[in-house]
């Protein structure tokens, strides 16, 4: 699958795959970490939220602190660490 990283919503792991859950709806399962793709995907608006998430902060909506939930665009709910929630906030506050 050629997916455009603009197209990426998010990433999750998934023991040793990941899903990349697209604009257009898909899920592609991949044999690779999401350790490989935090890597590969370091310098675009990727921000590791969780220690099973990737998330394309272009599409972030809303942080619901209490959650601990972001809530991108399309309406979907990505997991946020309580250790990572200050640098998201810090990273959304660079981008809006």
């Amino acid at each position: 699958h050629i997916v455009s990283i603009d197209d990426i919503l998010f990433l999750k792991s998934d023991n040793n795959y990941t899903e990349v859950h697209t604009s257009d709806q898909r899920l592609i399962v991949v044999s690779k970490t999401l350790k490989h793709y935090d890597d590969q995907l370091k310098g675009y608006s990727f921000f590791r939220s969780h220690q099973s998430y990737l998330v394309n902060l272009n599409y972030a909506k809303t942080f619901h602190k209490t959650d601990s939930v972001l809530e991108l665009t399309t309406g979907q709910h990505v997991a946020v660490s309580g250790t990572k929630a200050q640098a998201l906030l810090h990273k959304l506050g660079q981008i809006g």
